[in-house]
């Protein structure tokens, strides 16, 4: 059984080599060598096996990039801000430097009638996060969320 999951808040977490990003802790690592980003990924790839969470993980250009988040939706816990604080260690530890001024992510928006939509021929899949977002499938099960700035943190 599931322990009991408190979901956090971005201005909960302080985490010098972290970013909150999208509804997700994000690290990006740099590497010396590929032999030293391997090094890193088996070492975090060991811890996020002992914790109930969901890990992304990837090497590219001499970098590592690490997400970390629970569930769906997903969420930011205490176990994943423990874990990120490991990572961090476990990076210096292996000699990469965090630089998390390189995170980026791209969230696009329209500006358009949330029944649009709908007008267009999308099903409504989700209204559990309302006012927020709704999800959307078209006819292929192809799924989007259409935001507003309502009921967000």
């Amino acid at each position: 059984m599931e322990p009991d999951i408190h979901p956090l808040g971005v201005h909960d977490v302080d985490l010098a080599d972290w970013r909150w990003l999208l509804g997700a802790l994000r690290a990006d690592f740099a590497a010396p060598s590929l032999a030293t980003a391997g090094a890193l990924v088996a070492a975090v790839t060991t811890e996020v096996d002992e914790q109930l969470t969901s890990a992304e993980i990837s090497v590219a250009g001499g970098r590592v990039l690490v997400t970390l988040r629970h569930g769906d939706p997903p969420v930011v816990t205490h176990a994943e801000v423990r874990l990120a604080q490991r990572i961090s260690a476990l990076a210096a530890e292996h000699g990469l430097t965090p630089e998390p001024g390189h995170i980026q992510a791209l969230e696009l928006g329209l500006d358009t009638p949330l029944d649009a939509g709908v007008r267009a021929g999308g099903t409504v899949v989700d209204r559990g996060e309302e006012p927020a977002f709704t999800v959307l499938a078209d006819a292929d099960g192809n799924k989007v969320c259409v935001c507003t700035a309502l009921g967000r943190d």
